[in-house]
């Protein structure tokens, strides 16, 4: 699913390592700045010094864009701060790419938020209000909430959670970890990725690869 391979930037020297199929990992980077690298890197956004970047086992740096684009289709990134479109609703951030991109029913997407919503926990009947809302007002965490909800809802090969629970109470927080835990094994090589800056940012995971910063490079 992912591979660095002998990667060199400003952050990280010589870094290679491999998260294969249906493995759920966690990855603690050491810190913000250096989560925010190892981000720039994994999403294509800052070309390596040297070395290689594979998504499903495609080099990222030596394909076509379309063909790129279409990979990272197959991911469901949930970013620390969100991800949403500042310019639509809650309810459209949500729903759009799993009705475009899925073919799903606007009804079936309601029923699944609801039943999402429901186990993390939440009041259900509070939803419409803050569906109709634009998302410049949200805390980083419910942008956060809405695009965890918005990835489920793609049903991705490959999820990518980053400080997953960040400023949820302990309750919430452990609700979305034994949530992640479930989706992942809904799907038969569905590869599950936590990154946080620190050990205690990813309390609670369960992962069968941990991979830890250690200077400019990563040790298993």
């Amino acid at each position: 699913m992912i591979r660095f391979e002998n990667i060199t930037t400003e952050s990280f020297e010589n870094v290679s390592l491999e998260i294969g199929p249906g493995v759920a990992c966690k990855i603690i980077v050491g810190s913000d700045p250096l989560r925010e690298a190892f981000f720039d890197i994994l999403l294509g956004r800052k070309k390596p010094e040297s070395g290689r970047v594979y998504l499903f086992g495609r080099d990222i740096w030596s394909i076509r864009e379309k063909e790129l684009l279409s990979l990272y289709k197959r991911v469901g990134l949930v970013r620390e701060k969100g991800g949403l479109i500042s310019n639509l609703k809650v309810w459209n951030n949500i729903a759009l790419p799993s009705w475009y991109h899925k073919g799903k029913k606007p009804r079936d997407i309601e029923n699944r938020v609801i039943d999402i919503f429901s186990r993390l926990g939440f009041d259900i009947y509070v939803l419409p209000g803050f569906m109709v809302k634009t998302t410049g007002g949200l805390a980083a965490h419910e942008a956060r909430l809405f695009t965890f909800v918005r990835a489920v809802l793609m049903e991705a090969e490959l999820m990518i959670y980053d400080s997953l629970t960040a400023d949820f109470d302990t309750e919430t927080a452990n609700r979305l970890i034994l949530f992640t835990r479930e989706f992942h094994l809904q799907r038969q090589g569905r590869t599950s990725v936590h990154v946080g800056s620190t050990e205690e940012s990813l309390e609670g995971v369960r992962a069968d690869l941990v991979i830890k910063n250690q200077g400019k490079g990563f040790i298993l």
